[in-house]
């Protein structure tokens, strides 16, 4: 309570949010002013590439996974994922989880028409146009 009777407010972001509660009385401090940063371009546009890389990250292993998943069901009995469906996947932004499955467990080396197909698609890749957009708004930051 104050002195003229009044019960505490709280205030949040500058907006009166309605009386303090009982645990709260007693203290001075009870005036809650929170002030985020106004957010400006570069701000959001540096949010948005570091969620796409992020996003990028999680998709190449999750490519890798699907290269090593199909690579342990061509040991074995079981449906294999298809080509196109692989191809996809890099063509989709995974080429590098792609390669590296390719790589670490020898699957689809041997295979020329897949691989010029991977060659191509990670050429014609969107990732190479997130990989500009990064490098131009370092530039203008």
């Amino acid at each position: 309570m104050l002195a003229d009777g009044q019960p505490e407010r709280v205030t949040l972001l500058g907006r009166d949010v309605g009386p303090a509660s009982v645990r709260d009385r007693g203290h001075e401090d009870l005036a809650v002013d929170v002030r985020l940063p106004e957010p400006t371009p570069g701000r959001i546009i540096t949010a948005m590439l570091q969620l796409l890389w992020a996003l990028w990250l999680l998709w190449n292993v999750a490519v890798l996974l699907v290269f090593g998943f199909d690579k342990w069901r061509s040991r074995g009995e079981g449906r294999r994922i298809r080509e196109r469906t692989l191809l996809w996947c890099i063509a989709t932004g995974g080429w590098l989880g792609a390669w590296l499955a390719m790589a670490w467990f020898r699957h689809k080396t041997q295979k020329q028409p897949f691989r010029r197909w991977a060659i191509a698609w990670t050429i014609v890749n969107p990732t190479w146009l997130l990989l500009w957009w990064t490098w131009q708004s370092r530039g203008a930051a």
